[in-house]
């Protein structure tokens, strides 16, 4: 049996969420979803004003990573 093949890294645009902070998204070989703030990481009660913003990004970026690579994606969030 061969490997899958090497899928391509993909980026997200920056999106800016509010409170002063920016979120990217980025997928390595079609594999794990990595996530990087600008400047930080927004505390739990910034996180609370965003969230909504922060999903719709998130939920967009996996949606596009799925037609790209025609894989099937799931986002599992645990609070």
């Amino acid at each position: 049996m061969s490997a899958p093949p090497e899928l391509p890294s993909l980026r997200s645009d920056a999106h800016r969420l509010g409170a002063g902070l920016s979120v990217w998204f980025e997928v390595h070989g079609g594999r794990n979803l990595d996530v990087e703030w600008h400047p930080r990481m927004p505390t739990a009660r910034e996180f609370r004003r965003i969230a909504a913003r922060y999903r719709t990004a998130r939920n967009s970026f996996v949606s596009e990573v799925a037609s790209r690579t025609g894989m099937s994606t799931a986002i599992v969030e645990i609070e």
